[in-house]
Formats: structure tokens, sequence, C-alpha cells
């Protein structure tokens, strides 16, 4: 699961914590970022939108997490997707010229290695969801994906999901229809693997091995 969380490692190249309302735009696509953000509390949707204006969910960010990594590291001069508070967030900006300065630091070094490495083992199942044929298999595999990303273990083998998602969020991050989230997931529901429980998801990490297959931990670790 995700790497047990210490800002203090980056907190001393942030400055003052920044608040920002639900559905506020962060940065918009295209737009020249003018620091980085540490999430210290919250969770940022990040979407694109094609010349139909069609929205296609590409991510979250929650608390731990650093965006856009990107400009961060000089691979772009502009945001590359829209990033949006999807709850009321707190995010602490980080000036590039701080992270230049202490990009060298071994607890900068470990700290962002450690969220780099984590979001990109977690991406491996999320592409493994996009791949699936049944719509079943394709929510299963995003809720294991989202219990492994961004959620806090409850009791063993139980975990809670930060990010409010409405079928019609998770939908756009599978490219199905709200109507066929809204009925798998009460399949799920049924089942156990899945819980809402005061307006957040429960995944049920045994149950989710169960209907995917035990191959699924390898890529967990």
């Amino acid at each position: 699961m995700a790497p047990a969380i210490d800002h203090t490692k980056i907190k001393s190249i942030c400055d003052s914590v920044r608040r920002y309302g639900k559905g506020n735009i962060i940065y918009f696509q295209g737009e020249a970022p003018r620091q980085a953000f540490l999430v210290t509390e919250g969770a940022v949707r990040v979407y694109a939108i094609d010349d139909q204006g069609e929205e296609y969910v590409v991510g979250f960010y929650t608390e731990g997490d650093i965006f856009p990594m990107d400009w961060l590291h000089n691979y772009t001069t502009t945001a590359s997707f829209y990033y949006e508070a999807l709850t009321p967030c707190e995010l602490a900006p980080i000036e590039k010229s701080s992270y230049e300065l202490a990009r060298t630091k071994p607890e900068v070094v470990t700290y962002m290695l450690d969220r780099f490495l984590h979001e990109s083992n977690s991406s491996l199942i999320r592409n493994l969801a996009l791949q699936q044929p049944r719509a079943k298999d394709k929510i299963i595999y995003f809720f294991y994906f989202l219990a492994i990303r961004h959620g806090n273990e409850m009791v063993s083998g139980l975990y809670t999901l930060g990010i409010p998602l409405t079928h019609q969020t998770i939908a756009d991050c599978l490219g199905l229809t709200r109507e066929t989230v809204a009925t798998e997931l009460g399949n799920l529901k049924r089942s156990g693997t899945v819980a809402y429980r005061n307006k957040k998801y429960v995944v049920d990490k045994k149950l989710v091995i169960k209907a995917v297959g035990k191959e699924i931990t390898n890529l967990d670790s």
C-alpha cells in the first residue's frame, strides 16, 4: 500500500498553505504554472477536454502528492491537464527555484522517489483496468487501484477512499456509461466487495483479489 506520508521531509521547501474551494481550477490545460503544489489536505481531479468538449479524467492527487511533476522537473513549460479541487483543498506551493536548490538533499530525493514509485507502480493496475473487456472487471481493478493509490486502511484488508466518487466520475475514468457503472456497482455492493459508508467508498482487498486473481498482488509491493 501507500508509503507512510511524512510531510516534514519536503515541508522545508514549501511556502504557506493555500486553500482552494471545491470546484476551483488550480491550473488550466496549457497554462504556464507558477509553482508546483504539495497536497496537504483534500483531493485534486486531473482531466483533459477534447475538441468536442468531452472530459476525460486521467487521475487524482491526494495527501502527500506533488503536482505538476513534469513541469517541476522541466519536462514541460505548461500544464498538461486541468487541475481542479475535487474537494476543499489545502495546497502548499513549491517554487521551482526552491526545489532546484534542495533537490539533491537526501530527504528530498527520498521523498520524491517514494512518491514517484508509488504513483508509477499503482498506475500499472489502472492500465489493467482500462484493458479489461468486461465492465465489471474494469470497475473492480479501478477500485483496487484507488485503494492502493489513495486509500487509507481502516482495519486489516478494508480501505476507505478519501476521494468522493460519483457514478459519472467513475464512468469518465473508465470510458463507460453512468448507467453501466450504477448497475455493476450495485452488484459489487451486494457481494460485499465494495461498500458505501458515510459518503465514502470502502474496498475489501481480499474480495477484490478473489474476484480478479492473486496475480494482481504482484503489482502491489
